[in-house]
């Protein structure tokens, strides 16, 4: 699925797998069931995503918090970036680096990369 918005929130419940690429200029994407591919984009809109990556996921916001609600899976690279908030880490053991404001490592047995990076976000990632 592809989505470009410049002010409308973008809304998404998934079934089966496949790519998704998001991009909105000031409102939110709320992403549910997500197995494949992720890109999303947005300046100001908050990103709560809720899935498995099975392939590269990426998120990229300006000043917005980020949310990955992560289905279990065999494993992932996590490197996840914030200018100026924190980062909060539940249900995962990263092997890497944990600082307040950047989480680079492997999760499990490695896999696909779940990359973020927000300039005045904060970014939690669950399992």
């Amino acid at each position: 699925m592809k989505a470009r918005t410049q002010s409308g929130e973008v809304n998404a419940d998934f079934r089966g797998s496949g790519d998704v690429d998001v991009e909105t200029g000031s409102s939110a994407i709320t992403l549910q069931g997500v197995r494949g591919g992720l890109a999303v984009r947005t300046q100001s809109g908050r990103v709560n995503v809720q899935g498995a990556p099975t392939r590269d996921w990426k998120a990229t916001t300006g000043s917005s918090n980020v949310m990955f609600d992560l289905e279990a899976t065999d494993g992932f690279v996590v490197d996840a970036v914030t200018r100026s908030s924190h980062i909060d880490i539940k249900g995962i053991n990263v092997n890497g680096s944990v600082t307040k404001q950047t989480v680079k490592g492997t999760v499990g047995n490695g896999g696909p990369t779940v990359m973020v990076r927000t300039g005045n976000g904060q970014i939690h990632i669950v399992r």
